[in-house]
C-alpha cells in the first residue's frame, strides 16, 4: 500500500469535514457502517482492498470524533446561552478593531454560572474602542449568546468558540490585577510586541508603518478600517492575518543567512526551530501560527532522520496532527487555507517548475501560483465570494509581503537595540517602501471590483457531496501519483 500514512491523515481529516454537516442523531449509525464497510472490506478483498478497509476505518474514527466533541463540548457550553452572569476572562488573542467596535477572545477564568464548565471560550464585541491586550486579565458582567451558524466553515466553531458576548461600552470592562500563578510571559510578550511596533510606526508612519506592524508582528492597532477592506475587495486580506505564510518567511529568511555561515543542517534546523518559537511567541501563538509551526517542525524532525521525506505523506501527518486534538478545528479556514497552501506546493509545484523553472523570479510565481490555486475554493468558502482579480493580486502581493515581513522584522529588532537604532531605518523603510506597492495594487483591484461588480463572483455554499469529492480526489492522487518527488534534506530542496 502507497503512502499509509498520507491515507490515515486525509481520511481522518476529510471525514471530519463531512461529520460537520451530518445530523447529531445520524452520527452515531454512520460510525457503525462505516465500521460495517471496513470489515467487509477486509474479509472479502484481501491485500486489494486494504485501502478501502483504511480509508473506512479512519472515516468513522473521523466521525466518532466529531461526535464526542459535539457532545462534550459544544452542546453544553450552547446550553448557556440567554444566561447572565460575571466573568473573568484571560484575553487569547489579539483584539480586532472594526468600525467603532473592539472584538476579543477571552478563555473564561471563573464566573457565576453553577452550570458553567471549568474553562470555554467567548468572543466578547465591545462598542467602542478598548484597550485590550494578548494575555490580559478582564472581569465583566454581560449576558451570553449563541456564536452565529451562519455557515458550517467559520472562525467561531473552528476556534472552539460557542458562545459570544455584547458589552455596549468599554467602560464596563475591569482589568483586575494578574494572579500571582500566572507566569507573565504572555505579558512580557504582548509588551514586547507593543514596543517594537511602536517604534516602526514612529519610523513609518501612516498607512505604511500600520501594514508593516500588521505583517511582521501581528500589531493591527496602526491599520485603518479603509485599509482592511481595500485588501479584502483585492482578495488579500490575508496577508494582514499572521499564518503559515508569515512562518515560512521567517524561516526561509533565516535558512537562506546560516546557509550562507556555511552551518550544517541539523545546527540549521535547531537555530531555526528556537527563532521560530520566540516568533510565535512575540506575535502571540495564534492558532494560524501554532500550525504553521508544528507542520515546520514535522517536516525538519523528519529530515534530521530521514534522507528524504515524501510529501504527499508530510502533509497528510500533518493534516491528522493539527486536526487529532480538536475535530472541530477542520472549520477553522486559516487550518483549511495553511492545508491548501501546503497541498499547492506538494501536488502542483513540482509540474510547473519542470515546465519553467528558469531563475528565481519564475520560481517564486510559480510558488505563488500553485498555493492561490489550490487555496481559492477555501478563501471563496468563507467569504462567500470569489475575486475575479485574486489571482493577480496574489501573484504581485505575495513576494512583495516577503519583504515586507521580513524587512519589517529586522528594522524592528534593530531599532529597538540601544545605541544602533538608527541602523534599522533603511531595512523599515525598503519594507515600508513594498507595503505600499501592496497598497497600490490593492487599491487598483479595488477600483476595478466597484467600477466591475460582476468581477465578485458568488461562490455558494459547500455541501457534504463537496468535501467527498474533494476528498476522493486527493486519496486517488495518494494512491496512484508515484513517488517521484521527494524532499532533500541535504539540499533542503524538492528533488526528482
Amino acid at each position: 500500500m502507497r503512502r499509509p500514512l498520507g491515507i490515515i491523515g486525509f481520511s481522518y481529516l476529510f471525514s471530519l469535514g463531512v461529520a460537520l454537516f451530518l445530523p447529531l442523531p445520524a452520527k452515531l449509525p454512520a460510525v457503525l457502517a462505516l465500521l460495517g464497510c471496513a470489515l467487509l472490506a477486509v474479509a472479502i478483498g484481501g491485500k486489494q482492498l486494504r485501502p478501502t478497509a483504511l480509508i473506512c476505518l479512519m472515516a468513522a474514527v473521523g466521525v466518532l470524533a466529531n461526535y464526542r466533541a459535539t457532545t462534550d463540548r459544544m452542546l453544553p457550553q450552547q446550553a448557556l446561552a440567554g444566561s447572565a452572569g460575571s466573568f473573568t476572562v484571560q484575553v487569547t488573542d489579539l483584539p480586532q478593531y472594526s468600525g467603532q467596535t473592539t472584538g476579543f477572545t477571552g478563555r473564561v477564568i471563573g464566573c457565576d454560572l453553577p452550570q458553567a464548565p471549568d474553562e470555554f471560550l467567548i468572543y466578547f464585541t465591545v462598542l467602542g474602542s478598548a484597550d485590550v491586550q494578548q494575555g490580559q486579565y478582564i472581569a465583566v458582567s454581560t449576558q451570553l449568546q449563541r456564536a452565529d451558524e451562519d455557515q458550517i466553515f467559520d472562525s467561531f466553531l473552528g476556534r472552539g468558540i460557542f458562545l459570544r458576548a455584547f458589552v455596549p461600552s468599554a467602560d464596563q470592562l475591569v482589568y483586575p490585577p494578574v494572579p500571582d500563578s500566572d507566569s507573565g510571559m504572555a505579558t512580557f510578550w504582548a509588551d514586547a510586541r507593543r514596543q517594537l511596533a511602536d517604534g516602526v510606526y514612529r519610523q513609518l508612519p501612516a498607512q505604511a508603518g500600520g501594514a508593516v506592524c500588521a505583517m511582521s508582528l501581528g500589531d493591527k492597532r496602526y491599520l485603518s478600517a479603509d485599509t482592511k477592506e481595500t485588501y479584502a475587495a483585492a482578495g488579500i486580506s490575508h496577508l494582514l492575518a499572521l499564518s503559515g505564510l508569515h512562518v515560512a518567511v521567517v524561516a526561509g529568511l533565516l535558512t537562506a543567512l546560516l546557509q550562507l555561515l556555511g552551518l550544517g543542517y541539523r545546527v540549521n534546523t535547531l537555530l531555526c526551530a528556537a527563532v521560530c518559537l520566540a516568533y510565535g511567541a512575540l506575535v502571540g501563538f495564534s492558532p494560524s501560527v501554532v500550525r504553521a509551526l508544528c507542520m515546520f517542525f514535522y517536516a525538519r524532525s523528519a529530515l534530521l532522520f530521514y534522507k528524504s521525506v515524501d510529501p504527499y505523506t508530510l502533509l497528510g501527518v500533518a493534516a491528522l496532527v493539527l486536526t487529532a486534538g480538536d475535530p472541530l478545528a477542520v472549520a477553522d479556514v486559516r487550518l483549511l487555507l495553511s492545508l491548501g497552501a501546503t497541498a499547492g506546493l506538494v501536488l502542483l509545484l513540482p509540474r510547473l517548475q519542470r515546465r519553467r523553472s528558469r531563475g528565481p523570479v519564475a520560481a517564486s510565481l510559480c510558488q505563488t501560483l500553485a498555493a492561490t490555486l489550490c487555496t481559492l475554493p477555501v478563501a471563496a468558502v468563507s467569504v462567500g465570494k470569489v475575486s475575479l482579480l485574486g489571482l493577480l493580486s496574489n501573484l504581485v502581493c505575495i513576494p512583495l509581503c516577503g519583504i515586507v515581513v521580513s524587512l519589517g522584522l529586522i528594522g524592528a529588532l534593530l531599532t529597538a537595540l540601544p545605541g544602533v537604532g538608527s541602523v534599522g531605518f533603511l531595512p523599515l523603510v525598503i519594507s515600508g517602501l513594498a507595503a505600499r506597492g501592496i497598497e497600490l495594487v490593492a487599491g487598483q483591484m479595488y477600483r476595478f471590483v466597484q467600477r466591475f461588480p460582476w468581477l465578485l463572483v458568488d461562490a455558494g455554499t459547500p455541501t457534504a457531496l463537496t468535501v467527498i469529492g474533494v476528498a476522493l480526489i486527493l486519496l486517488a492522487l495518494m494512491l496512484w501519483l508515484p513517488r517521484r518527488h521527494r524532499f532533500d534534506s541535504d539540499r533542503g530542496t524538492g528533488v526528482k
